[in-house]
Parts: structure tokens; C-alpha cells; sequence
């Protein structure tokens, strides 16, 4: 397909009769489930910042609870990925950092909370991805957010930077010091 300069197709777009523009819209939000959140997002009262962050909060407690078996660390990592994944979509469809950092410590909190036990374990990458989603949360916070609201997660994350420090022989995985904290 070839590469559409954008100008030209917002003037193309100007000239279209309403009708028509309602049914170009209406076949591009039946197509993109994503596109289709994000409207929602944008015109409807009840889909707010706080359903978003429900839904997505139970999507990642489903994904993390659906876990079990002999390899549980392994198998924790992968839902790391996916949980990530629903994080990222909710940041594009309402494109609120705000949002997205409250995600990161929902899926930091369960995993600390609920899974600290296999950052033991001998599959390491799960050590890592806590690890590196904990760096990832703390830059995020540093990069998006006023220093006065950094307090608010100070707390949670100087706890989950200790129990990431109570395992020296893998602080090296991460291939960088951890931090004291946000405002270290």
C-alpha cells in the first residue's frame, strides 16, 4: 500500500458529504476493536479513566492468577509480557501516562505481593523482569510525573527495590545498579 501524505487526505476527508464520513467512520470503528475503545473512551460518559483502570487491573489480576504449574517463574514471566502488553493498550487509547504508571505499580504490587517467593527460583528471567519492569516504573515516574506526587510511590517502591536488593547473587542480571529509590 502506498505511503498517504496526510494533508491530502485530511482535504480529501473535508469534501466528503456528512453521510458518507459517517459511514467511512462507522466501517473503521467496526474494524479496529482498538479504534473503538478509543472513541469510547473519548465520547462515551460511562467509559471514564477509572473503568479503564478496572478493567485492565482485572485482566492483569486474571492473567497472574490463571498461573500455576511446575515451572511457575517461567510461566509468570510470560504473563509479565502479556500484562505489559494490556498496560501499553490502555496508555494508546486514553493517552494518560497517569494511567498507565497506576498499571505498572497494580502489576508490581501483585507480584511483589503474591509472587516474591520466585525471584528464588531457578528460571532467572523471571528475577530480571520484575527487575527490569521495577527500572521501567521508576523512569517512568521520574519522566512523566511533578517530584511532589513522586512521594506517592516512593514508599511501594524502596520496598520492592529491597526485596530485589535481598538477592545479591542476581543483581547483576539486571546489568545496572538498583536505585535507592525515586528520591534517592
Amino acid at each position: 500500500m502506498p505511503d498517504f501524505d496526510a494533508a491530502h487526505l485530511r482535504a480529501a476527508l473535508r469534501k466528503l458529504p456528512e453521510k458518507e464520513k459517517d459511514a467511512l467512520l462507522l466501517r473503521s470503528v467496526r474494524r479496529d476493536a482498538e479504534w473503538r475503545a478509543t472513541l469510547a473512551y473519548e465520547l462515551l460518559p460511562d467509559v471514564t479513566r477509572d473503568t479503564v483502570y478496572e478493567t485492565i487491573a482485572e485482566r492483569i489480576h486474571a492473567l497472574l492468577t490463571g498461573v500455576s504449574g511446575y515451572q511457575l517463574a517461567r510461566f509468570l514471566t510470560k504473563a509479565i509480557k502479556k500484562a505489559t502488553a494490556e498496560i501499553n493498550y490502555a496508555r494508546r487509547i486514553t493517552g494518560e501516562r497517569q494511567l498507565e504508571i497506576d498499571l505498572h505499580a497494580y502489576l508490581l504490587r501483585e507480584l511483589f505481593d503474591n509472587f516474591s517467593g520466585q525471584l528464588d527460583s531457578h528460571y532467572t528471567l523471571f528475577y530480571k523482569a520484575v527487575g527490569k519492569l521495577t527500572l521501567k516504573h521508576i523512569k517512568l515516574i521520574q519522566k512523566y510525573l511533578h517530584e511532589d506526587l513522586w512521594l506517592d510511590y516512593d514508599d511501594d517502591v524502596r520496598d520492592w527495590l529491597r526485596q530485589l536488593r535481598a538477592r545479591p547473587h542476581r543483581a547483576h542480571e539486571l546489568g545496572q545498579p538498583l536505585p535507592e529509590g525515586l528520591t534517592a
